[in-house]
């Protein structure tokens, strides 16, 4: 199938938060990064600003990149006055004019939106890149169980309302790790289809591609608690320390 992030984030951008642009745990990420009183913050697609804007409410100075350009326009009416500066970049590849930060953090399977492991790892270097001596990186993405996929396929039901249903159709290749996904929103006004493609990554390869790109301490966890990663974990969270 193919794929192109910024057309992607262009045709989902205004309906995002309303098709599952949140997985949860918005507070808990919020509460985690700002515990760290860093005091300048980057995050990769950053979308509609689901975590930077409550995170700059809480004072910190945010910056984020994204490949979409109507994604950001989504953000910028949402940020109003509270000073997120978004910027049209490719994570993988950041300027040096977006400047330099304490906390780099991708939240939400945005890093697993890179569709290569070479991408990813281009990524994880020009985070390093960006942070100052003692800064962080922050990944979080999902752990898939493949077992889900029957024959590598699998067919889902997200929503059911009165008037609408949102279903999702995946094909996965356990090889290259690339799950393709067409999430689909039937209404009576017909059909509307969001296409996007991950690859997802073990969290033995996140420690290795973050070694790699230069990171000295490596710490991973289940989530924002900090507990342990388990066999049943559903995503993991990656913490990236230079120095």
């Amino acid at each position: 199938m193919n794929f192109d992030d910024a057309r992607y984030g262009d045709s989902i951008a205004d309906d995002y938060d309303a098709l599952g642009g949140d997985p949860g745990d918005t507070d808990e990420a919020v509460a985690f990064l700002s515990s760290l009183s860093a005091p300048r913050y980057l995050e990769l697609g950053i979308g509609t600003g689901r975590v930077a804007v409550p995170l700059a409410k809480t004072g910190a100075t945010v910056v984020g990149v994204d490949v979409s350009e109507r994604m950001l326009d989504v953000l910028s009416s949402k940020e109003s006055g509270i000073g997120v500066r978004g910027v049209l970049a490719d994570m993988a590849d950041l300027p040096e004019t977006v400047g330099e930060f304490d906390c780099v953090y991708t939240l939400f399977n945005s890093f697993s939106a890179l569709q290569t492991q070479c991408r990813q790892l281009q990524c994880m270097k020009s985070a390093h890149e960006r942070l100052a001596s003692s800064g962080c990186f922050i990944v979080q993405v999902s752990l898939p169980e493949p077992k889900l996929w029957d024959r590598g396929q699998r067919f889902q039901v997200w929503d059911i309302e009165p008037d609408r249903v949102i279903l999702e159709a995946s094909r996965v290749d356990t090889i290259s790790q690339q799950i393709d996904l067409q999430r689909i929103v039937a209404t009576e006004r017909g059909l509307r289809f969001f296409p996007w493609k991950v690859r997802y990554v073990w969290p033995s390869e996140m420690v290795l591609l973050a070694k790699l790109a230069g990171f000295e301490h490596v710490e991973q966890f289940a989530d924002w608690d900090q507990s342990p990663i388990r066999p049943q974990s559903f995503r993991y969270i990656t913490i990236a320390k230079r120095g």
